[in-house]
């Protein structure tokens, strides 16, 4: 690489950064205070169309003017090498646990606060409302937010050299703050770093897609809610589903970390060499770590949401 082109990638990589962290300004700052509260005030057709829309506000706009103003293609930005029959299914097996796990724990919560209470009813959609959630929330909403916090952030902290698990971590504290409550913000957190390994070992966007794909469609259709009409055959079911939701979850999770590793083993990744971070960027990355932890905890306490 002569010098001319050296200083043509420096200069272009330092303006892809600034366009990043002014598009992190525009997710965490701005969307909050100004564009959610408004789209709140306006009803849309259904719940399902609203969520989509401020999702892709959140993360498809973004993406495309990232792609447009720094002039990168879709193929740099976002990793698309063939998946594969194996890869797939190693991550659906993992999907699957993780849904498990994460229905298991909200629904038993949810009956513990509730279970005194068989009074209080909520609503039971039945299956034939089930396409617009699968649609919207299991396909919509899950690949748009991997087209963004699977792309452009991987992609940034990659050209920084920046390893794979501080990457990962960032990644998934990302993730983590555009959710709400204790149990919501830990498990994303969690997903996305490991969402993140699965874009680094596979070097495909889509296995995070599919990933994500996968769990909340598995999580709409472990809520029994949507197969029952009636609220009394609910009450009377519920103990014993959430019984068994956790027996399975605690069988499958040595499956999904065997599925893991062979995902690990069947995709190899070269040892990363020594990294050239300067003081100045380390102390950035874990000033920003500091800064999204907090974030963390404040949307753990719902004191702040999308």
């Amino acid at each position: 690489m002569n010098e001319e082109t050296k200083n043509l990638t420096t200069e272009s990589a330092a303006k892809a950064h600034i366009v990043f962290f002014l598009y992190l300004l525009y997710i965490y700052v701005i969307i909050p205070l100004a564009l959610m509260p408004l789209l709140r005030s306006v009803e849309f057709a259904s719940v399902e169309v609203n969520g989509v829309i401020q999702v892709a506000i959140i993360t498809l706009i973004p993406l495309l003017l990232y792609m447009l103003i720094t002039r990168q293609k879709p193929k740099v930005v976002l990793p698309q090498a063939k998946l594969g029959f194996k890869n797939g299914l190693y991550i659906v097996i993992i999907s699957l646990t993780a849904a498990l796990i994460i229905r298991f724990v909200n629904m038993g919560h949810f009956n513990t606060i509730l279970g005194e209470f068989e009074a209080v009813y909520f609503e039971l959609p039945g299956f034939g409302a089930l396409w617009k959630p699968l649609i919207a929330f299991g396909l919509l909403t899950a690949t748009f937010e991997e087209l963004w916090f699977r792309g452009p952030i991987i992609i940034e902290y990659q050209k920084r050299n920046v390893s794979a698990w501080k990457t990962a971590l960032l990644s998934g504290l990302l993730f983590g703050i555009v959710h709400s409550g204790v149990f919501q913000v830990s498990y994303t957190l969690i997903l996305g770093i490991i969402w993140a390994f699965m874009l680094y070992y596979t070097r495909s966007i889509w296995a995070p897609v599919l990933a994500h794909v996968v769990l909340n469609s598995l999580n709409i259709l472990f809520n029994p809610a949507n197969f029952l009409k009636d609220h009394n055959v609910y009450w009377d079911i519920i103990q014993g589903y959430v019984l068994v939701l956790g027996i399975v979850a605690v069988l499958m999770i040595p499956v999904a970390i065997i599925c893991m590793r062979k995902l690990v083993i069947n995709n190899p990744r070269e040892k990363e060499a020594g990294k050239n971070e300067t003081n100045l960027f380390k102390f950035g990355y874990w000033a920003l770590v500091a800064v999204m932890i907090s974030l963390a905890l404040v949307f753990s306490l719902r004191l702040f949401t999308f």
